[in-house]
């Protein structure tokens, strides 16, 4: 499991239990007592999924807000890796 990190958002990037799992990116946002889930994407494999989880952590440090999230439709995002 990879957590990355910017001031107001965490970002989780794991496997869920099982063989053959999809690869999990969540994104929480930290608030006063806990955290909040904002987000959650789902991969096949575990490099698209790091990818993922950087690009997002690069995004919110460059804006620092949640329009690119909320515009686009989460979810699966599942995609066969290019050999």
């Amino acid at each position: 499991m990879t957590n990355l990190s910017t001031a107001k958002f965490s970002i989780t990037v794991g496997q869920g239990p099982g063989t053959g799992s999809p690869w999990i990116v969540k994104v929480h946002r930290k608030m006063f007592f806990g955290k909040r889930r904002v987000s959650s994407d789902w991969f096949l494999s575990q490099e698209q999924a790091e990818q993922f989880g950087r690009d997002i952590v690069k995004s919110l440090q460059r804006d620092g807000n949640l329009v690119e999230l909320k515009t686009r439709h989460p979810g699966w995002t599942l995609r066969r890796a290019i050999p």
